[in-house]
């Protein structure tokens, strides 16, 4: 059954309707279609791409860090595009040593969380052939940092971390290992300075 009224106010003691006239849809339909196309042409805007373009944004958001043709800016492509890395000590509290390779160790004694070293985006995490569990996080185009032998991995592949935010656990008296890496080689010239990490290229 065709509804012929539409509703348009309803209160406690009155209901407001309008009675709907018959349209012809066989002239309603093509004027439609011509205002349509009249005003995509009159504003200059091709609502087929910009109609594609939205759907893509909003069902598709791959990062530019696994796709550098997606021509969308999100979140991590920002972390990606920093310049300059300010790595911080993963541990708080741990004694280090800085080995020749440039590995540095850290001996989990007061504090058992282990943090990213700056902001950037989780590449890699599991456990190795080995048996020991990592994490591997890309700070920008060139810098990334490996942590080695932790307890709890509180992070997945593909999310953002901030300088600084729990990324793991360990163990207390377990030995963590950092390693740096820059444009896939292992940084073996570090020292520490008031909880930064240093290199010169």
């Amino acid at each position: 059954m065709k509804k012929n009224v539409m509703i348009l106010s309803i209160t406690k003691n009155e209901i407001t309707i309008l009675k709907k006239k018959k349209r012809s849809t066989r002239v309603f339909l093509p004027a439609i279609f011509i205002s349509f196309f009249v005003l995509c042409f009159a504003t200059n805007i091709n609502f087929l791409a910009e109609f594609k373009e939205n759907i893509l944004r909003v069902y598709s958001p791959v990062s530019s860090l696994y796709n550098d043709n997606s021509g969308v800016v999100f979140t991590n492509g920002g972390v990606l595009e920093k310049d300059t890395v300010n790595l911080i000590l993963p541990i708080k509290g741990a004694a280090y040593e800085i080995l020749e390779d440039g590995t540095v160790e850290f001996v989990v004694q007061k504090s058992i969380m282990v943090s990213s070293c700056d902001s950037g985006v989780v590449i890699d995490a599991g456990v190795s052939l080995d048996g020991v569990k990592f994490v591997t996080i890309k700070h920008n185009a060139s810098v990334t940092t490996k942590i080695e032998n932790i307890e709890i991995l509180g992070v997945e592949v593909g999310e953002t971390v901030k300088s600084g935010q729990d990324i793991a656990t360990a163990k207390v008296d377990r030995i963590v290992r950092l390693r740096i890496f820059q444009n896939d080689v292992q940084v073996s010239n570090l020292k520490i300075s008031k909880s930064k990490i240093l290199w010169e290229n």
